[in-house]
């Protein structure tokens, strides 16, 4: 043990108690005997027998209030606290929080330490990460040897529910808890329960509390420097990457277009003459409607590799959305398919491009209704998410499989037989564009529902990727 503690708690005491007094009942039938044989011998003659019992036993009396007086004292004296070195004990802490990578790893070693120092098996430590649109917060609790972990995100318009703290420590539930700071920046909690003393936390507890702190806020502040940084790396590596795909499909698409143009022209030519045959003339038809086709797929291509400046102006979400389900009627009612919209009222008017947020509605009205087939319920839902606004499509379709919901964001990746894998691509690019988030949830056999959130007004740096999260779940 690194530390030493003498205390005991109720149970403990009740059976010293007994033990004790056990013992003395004991040792003072055989003192009694031994004494008053002593007293027979040496006074007999002249002292009565009633005289030595009475002596004998208020002799034991005193020995066995004396030693009752010792016992409450012992137990009910200010525990003596014994602490490692703190210099140690730093090193040691030091020591340990170097060799974390991982927000886990890091929680598991600093807890662990603080539960074997200060004897506490209820610990905690909660850690703030900035997202965009709201905070993410990690509850780390260790409870004996068993470790939990609650990861939530907090909106300053949406209040920790109450089941979500009771999972958790708070600072109403915690015995103690101790602020990590870093640079003048909120790092994090560390929450302790009740100690295994029944005096609780002493001075020299609270003090040492005191010292580690800085170090366990360096820690912490240096591992989600490491995370930031590595995702952050991923997302260059990412933008790297759609960049160099967007710029290889548009000159792809760009030398196909001219001699398609020049198809589709001749063909318009010889449909005009007349002079073919009715089974020639639907030849023809068929050729410059896939002409057509190619040259829609193409226009996405162009679209998905191009950059463009967002044309910014006052957005209303009701317009928004009105609009991108005038445009996906025909493809929904065909298939026999209902949709409810959920309208949250006093929507605040945000700033963004009007005709690439409808876009973005109309690919995932379209994904939804392709994905249920025929019948069924399209829920379009709108409210406010922080001070900017959420849009929500969500289907009863079969959902996404696990295998494919890494990949369905990625240029050219789709699972229908006449897809060009642009839709969601084009989707998340314009929302990235506007700084916004887009995020996906999905059940097998329930459906699948997507999440646009858009902030008041796009950021000044449309050209930065970093703007956008992908968070499947």
């Amino acid at each position: 043990m690194d530390s030493i503690l003498f205390s005991r708690a109720p149970k403990q005491q009740f059976l010293v108690r007994v033990l004790v007094y056990l013992v003395l009942a004991l040792g003072s039938v055989v003192i009694y005997h031994v004494f008053l044989s002593a007293l027979e011998s040496l006074l007999l003659p002249r002292v009565s027998l009633l005289v030595l019992s009475v002596l004998s036993v208020l002799l034991l009396a005193a020995v066995y209030l004396a030693a009752s007086l010792l016992i409450e004292y012992i137990l009910h004296s200010r525990p003596v606290r014994r602490h490692t070195s703190p210099r140690k004990l730093m090193t040691r802490l030091s020591d340990e929080i170097a060799q974390c990578r991982d927000i886990g790893e890091l929680a598991q070693r600093i807890l662990a330490i603080v539960q074997q120092e200060f004897l506490v098996e209820d610990v905690q430590l909660t850690f703030y990460y900035d997202q965009p649109f709201a905070l993410e917060v990690t509850h780390l609790r260790r409870t004996k040897d068993k470790m939990q972990r609650v990861v939530a995100r907090v909106r300053e318009d949406e209040p920790t529910s109450q089941s979500e703290e009771e999972e958790v420590l708070t600072p109403m539930t915690a015995a103690h808890t101790e602020v990590l700071t870093h640079r003048d920046r909120l790092v994090g909690l560390l929450l302790l329960g009740s100690t295994n003393r029944n005096k609780g936390y002493t001075a020299a507890d609270l003090d040492l509390l005191g010292e580690l702190a800085p170090i366990i806020s360096t820690g912490a502040d240096q591992v989600m420097m490491i995370r930031h940084i590595s995702e952050t790396n991923q997302r260059m590596f990412e933008s790297d990457k759609l960049i160099s795909i967007g710029q290889l499909a548009s000159g792809i698409a760009h030398e196909i277009r001219n001699p398609l143009t020049s198809m589709r022209m001749n063909l318009q030519g010889l449909k005009r003459r007349g002079k073919l045959e009715e089974k020639d003339r639907k030849r023809v038809q068929i050729c410059l409607d896939e002409i057509l086709r190619l040259d829609d797929i193409i226009s996405e291509i162009m679209q998905f590799a191009r950059r463009t400046k967002l044309e910014i102006a006052p957005v209303q979400a009701k317009k928004i959305v009105s609009a991108a389900l005038e445009m996906t009627r025909q493809e929904i009612d065909s298939r026999g398919i209902e949709v409810v919209t959920q309208m949250q009222p006093s929507l605040p008017v945000i700033r963004g491009d009007a005709n690439r947020l409808i876009h973005v509605l109309i690919n995932l009205l379209i994904n939804a209704a392709q994905a249920m087939g025929h019948g069924g319920m399209i829920t379009v839902s709108v409210e406010t998410y922080g001070t900017g606004i959420e849009f929500t499509v969500a289907d009863q379709g079969p959902g996404i499989a696990s295998e494919l919901r890494r990949d369905i964001f990625n240029p050219f990746f789709t699972t229908k037989a006449n897809g060009t894998g642009l839709g969601l691509a084009n989707a998340l690019k314009f929302v990235q564009e506007h700084g916004g988030e887009l995020d996906f949830t999905t059940e097998m056999g329930i459906g699948t529902a997507f999440s646009v959130r858009l902030p008041p007004q796009p950021p000044s740096h449309l050209d930065d990727p970093s703007a956008l999260r992908v968070v499947p779940t």
